[in-house]
Formats: C-alpha cells, sequence, structure tokens
C-alpha cells in the first residue's frame, strides 16, 4: 500500500498547474504629412488685346499639377478686385460699374473689368470679390491631379474701356480642411 500512495503523490509532483492568462495593450501609430500644393504653375495669364468691352479669347494655363491629401477648400484673393486700367488720370469711381472719372464722370467709357478663373471645376469670378478679401467659392475632396489646366475668361461690360494697360494679382488657396 505504501508504494500505490508514493506513486500518487510523485504523480502530483508532475502535473501542469493551471497558467493564468496575461494580457498588454500596445499603442500602434503612423502619421501622414498634410501636403497641400500645386505646381508647374504659369504664373502669368495674359488676355492680350481686349475688346471694346473686355472681350478677349479664353487663356488656358494647362499642365498644372495639384495634390492635397486632405480635403479643402479653394479660395480666390483679388488685389483690386477686378482687372483694373494702370492709370493715374483714370480712376474707377465705382467697382460695381467701373465708371471712370477720366472722362469727367460723363459714365460713358469704364476703366476696370471682371474676370472668372475655373480652378479644379470650380469658377469664381471676380464680381464676387473686394479688393485683398479671400473668398471661398469651393470645396474639393483630397486631389492626386496631374496635367489639368486652370481657365481665364474676361467678363464683358456694358461700357466700353478706356484704352491702357489693365492688370491684377490673383491669389488661388487650396487650403486642407482635415478630416
Amino acid at each position: 500500500m505504501k508504494k500505490l500512495v508514493v506513486a500518487v503523490a510523485a504523480s502530483g509532483l508532475f502535473a501542469t498547474p493551471a497558467m493564468a492568462q496575461v494580457t498588454e495593450t500596445i499603442d500602434v501609430d503612423a502619421e501622414v504629412t498634410v501636403v497641400c500644393e500645386v505646381s508647374d504653375l504659369n504664373t502669368v495669364v495674359n488676355f492680350g488685346e481686349l475688346g471694346r468691352r473686355g472681350q478677349a479669347p479664353r487663356v488656358r494655363n494647362g499642365g498644372v499639377d495639384a495634390f492635397c491629401n486632405q480635403p479643402s477648400t479653394v479660395s480666390l484673393t483679388s488685389t483690386n478686385g477686378f482687372l483694373k486700367l494702370n492709370s493715374n488720370t483714370a480712376s474707377t469711381s465705382d467697382e460695381q460699374d467701373f465708371l471712370s472719372d477720366a472722362n469727367g464722370g460723363l459714365g460713358q467709357f469704364a476703366a476696370g473689368l471682371d474676370y472668372q478663373a475655373t480652378v479644379f471645376g470650380l469658377t469664381g469670378d471676380t464680381s464676387d470679390l473686394t479688393a485683398n478679401t479671400a473668398v471661398t467659392f469651393g470645396a474639393v475632396p483630397p486631389l492626386n491631379l496631374r496635367n489639368v489646366a486652370i481657365i481665364y475668361d474676361t467678363i464683358a461690360g456694358p461700357l466700353p474701356l478706356i484704352g491702357g494697360d489693365y492688370s491684377d494679382t490673383l491669389l488661388i488657396s487650396l487650403t486642407p480642411n482635415g478630416v
């Protein structure tokens, strides 16, 4: 009988005890830098010779690449709010109708002209802009565009234009909205 007890006791020494489960939490992180950029953009738009009321052929700025890895907002900012006559003697008295002060206020000629830009399928024009104030004209999804075009058109007015050179500076902004 002693042998049986020793065998049972010895078998208990070799039994595997139940192991407790251990759980650990591991945080895994990564980051992608937000990038919004436009490249290969021609920074000069020349409408050439304008018609009497500002008619001009469409200007196509092609070959533009745009990348933004977040949804973004497209906005325009214009220095003048329109194409403005570059002259010390012919200023506009009213940005809405561009009447020229050069002809004694008779209202027969204009010294300014609106134009529009179509960017990534969105069209905005300077009639919506005031000088140096950004106007948002649309939201776009994340972009990975190659060889697209930005299109510029003049908006002919009701009055003939004073002769001379007209200019403006347009800032196109692509601002990430975040996700």
